[in-house]
């Protein structure tokens, strides 16, 4: 070891053992805090920011007398020859017995509930049609058979009086089947579950067993036939069905009236309806087969907060670096200084592709729908290989002009085709969204879900929320875990999680914290509390043309979907709640300044009448 010296010019001295030791020790700690090696001190992470919002408020479920119970009745009366002698006209009133009957029920029916109640007439002998088509659209294809209008049913019914050679049961229900199903393929899925149908079935003997058709007419295949009405209610999971008959005494003696009463007894049985016999002479009425409305109590299935101007997707996030929160790209939650799985990224139109991807391919980030075509960005997004494009106005093909007539359409630019409808007069197109969930008919055609359901999968999520933060609006998925973070996708759904990749690490700074309680009823009503905290609020971009979108504007929608206590698992009716609140970073200012807002029941409203200029709350 080399010696350590100490001392003046000219002066050696050798130093003691212990005095090495200390200056040993000196040199080794000087040289440790001289390491090239260490790790510079980390920048403190940015101040906390004021920019979260709390809903809070009451909800009751909508009381029986308020809901839309339909009421669906279908006559099915035979018109063969022998009903001049088994049901003559009244000499009176010259109606028959079956006239008066039929008229008098849905006029009753119509009186009490003009708004649920729909009767559709089928005239049956050796072939059978319907005498109550309805073709709105008068391209010859009835969209129903089941009609309200009453001018249109006396003359169904006064149809009735006249009479053919035989009876043929089978094609009587196989026009029946056709009937009811083109129904209930028109018919809301949700509404289903509300909905009674009864078919009532009127005869005065066997059917006929000459001619080709003898062999589909056999006790055992009409039985079926009735039965395979049963089934195709229970298809469609309808409220109530019911198929009952009425025999019309023979006057000719008891023994031809056995064979006829036991198959019309076993058409009943089948139909879960109800058998009468009336003997000739005595007035033929239907009071005794319950055709009232149904009446269902419901319970709150489930709550969905969705802020429109916040778009979790890590599936958006390019390759290239983007600006950070302060140049309006995103919210970085886990301080990396770039966007990753969990940020919160910024979509100030509210359409689902966020701002930094819009900057990226050219659309517009204050507009839906860049190119006007009915298909929003996001989904054209999306589907970029497969042909959409965001900024291509043609390739959708969601409005098909009319050719423009004199004095039908207007047609400003003079192209000899109707300008599409633009009620609103924004100077874009208006397509229709029938169920209202916020996805336009034409977007559900293209995702392959219904256009009459905000749920199409009955999975408790409506689809435009499933649409933005990718699982299938067709699928129940819920249960599943699609990106393996250990929190099921329905879990992630309901609090604005991403179920598309691994956010755990993030997840308590974005989740949001709801609260659901039932509140007692009121009358019918189940009331409930709710309290939707955390919801983060995105500085939107400055937008100098209009007040919103954009210039920090969050628009919060509040989805409340109810299903009935006996079937909870059905599809669910939507109601829908909206609140508006700001968020501008520059001054770390935010209204309301409480952070809080507040709802009553009336602020939610059916989806199908949601108008966000009527329905959307402001500090």
């Amino acid at each position: 070891m080399r010696d350590l010296w100490r001392g003046g010019p000219g002066r050696r001295r050798r130093r003691g053992p212990a005095v090495m030791v200390r200056v040993l020790a000196l040199a080794l700690l000087a040289a440790a805090c001289s390491r090239a090696d260490l790790e510079a001190i980390p920048a403190p992470p940015p101040p906390p920011r004021d920019d979260r919002l709390a809903v809070s408020g009451e909800l009751c479920t909508l009381p029986p007398d308020r809901r839309d119970f339909p009421l669906r009745v279908l006559f099915v009366v035979d018109a063969s020859e022998s009903m001049e002698v088994t049901d003559p006209p009244d000499p009176a009133t010259g109606l028959t017995g079956r006239e008066a009957a039929v008229a008098a029920t849905w006029g009753r029916l119509l009186d009490q509930s003009p708004d649920q109640v729909k009767v559709g007439i089928i005239r049956f002998s050796a072939q059978a049609a319907s005498r109550t088509p309805v073709d709105a659209d008068a391209d010859g294809l009835p969209e129903s058979y089941f009609s309200a209008n009453r001018d249109q049913l006396a003359t169904a019914t006064a149809a009735l009086r006249f009479t053919d050679r035989t009876t043929n049961y089978r094609n009587a229900l196989d026009e029946a089947y056709l009937e009811l199903r083109t129904e209930l393929l028109r018919a809301e899925d949700e509404s289903s579950p509300r909905t009674r149908y009864a078919v009532i079935f009127v005869s005065d003997g066997l059917p006929d067993e000459t001619g080709g058709e003898a062999g589909r007419n056999t006790a055992d295949d009409i039985v079926a036939g009735v039965q395979a009405l049963a089934d195709l209610a229970a298809l469609f999971d309808v409220g109530d069905f019911s198929f009952h008959t009425v025999y019309l005494s023979n006057p000719e003696g008891v023994l031809l009236d056995q064979p006829a009463q036991a198959l019309l007894t076993r058409m009943a049985e089948a139909g879960g309806g109800t058998y009468r016999s009336v003997p000739q002479g005595e007035t033929l009425d239907f009071l005794h087969i319950d055709l009232t409305s149904l009446q269902r109590l419901y319970r709150l299935r489930s709550l969905v907060a969705l802020n429109l101007n916040q778009a979790t997707s890590a599936g958006q996030i390019p390759a290239t670096p983007v600006p950070a929160l302060d140049d309006g790209a995103f919210k970085d939650l886990d301080l990396d200084g770039e966007p990753s799985c969990g940020d919160l990224l910024i979509d100030s139109d509210g359409d689902g592709l966020a701002d930094l991807v819009e900057q990226r391919i050219g659309t517009d980030p204050l507009a839906t729908d860049t190119d006007g075509d009915g298909v929003g960005d996001r989904l054209e997004w999306r589907a970029r290989t497969s042909g959409l494009d965001p900024l291509d106005p043609t390739d959708t093909g969601c409005f098909v002009p009319d050719r423009a007539e004199p004095g039908a359409c207007e047609d400003a630019d003079a192209d000899g085709f109707c300008d599409c409808p633009d009620v609103d007069a924004d100077g874009r197109c208006d397509y229709p969204d029938t169920d209202g969930d916020g996805l336009t008919d034409c977007e559900e055609i293209f995702l392959g879900s219904s256009q009459v359901l905000a749920d199409s999968d009955a999975d408790g999520v409506p689809d435009l929320v499933e649409l933005r933060l990718g699982t299938s609006p067709v699928d129940d998925d819920g249960p599943r875990d699609l990106d393996w973070d250990g929190t099921p996708n329905g879990v992630e759904l309901r609090t604005g999680g991403d179920p598309l990749c691994d956010d755990a690490a993030s997840r308590s700074e974005s989740a949001l914290d709801v609260t659901l309680e039932e509140a007692g009823t009121a009358g019918a009503s189940l009331c409930y509390r709710f309290r939707v905290a955390r919801l983060t609020l995105l500085p939107t971009r400055a937008n100098a043309g209009a007040d919103a979108p954009g210039n920090g504007l969050n628009r919060v929608l509040l989805f409340a979907g109810e299903a009935a206590f006996d079937d909870p698992g059905a599809f669910a009716a939507w109601r829908v709640a909206c609140v508006e609140a700001r968020y501008l970073l520059d001054g770390d200012r935010k209204d309301p300044p409480s952070g809080r807002m507040a709802l009553v029941d009336e602020d939610f409203v059916p989806l199908a009448r949601f108008d966000p200029r009527l329905h959307c709350r402001r500090p």
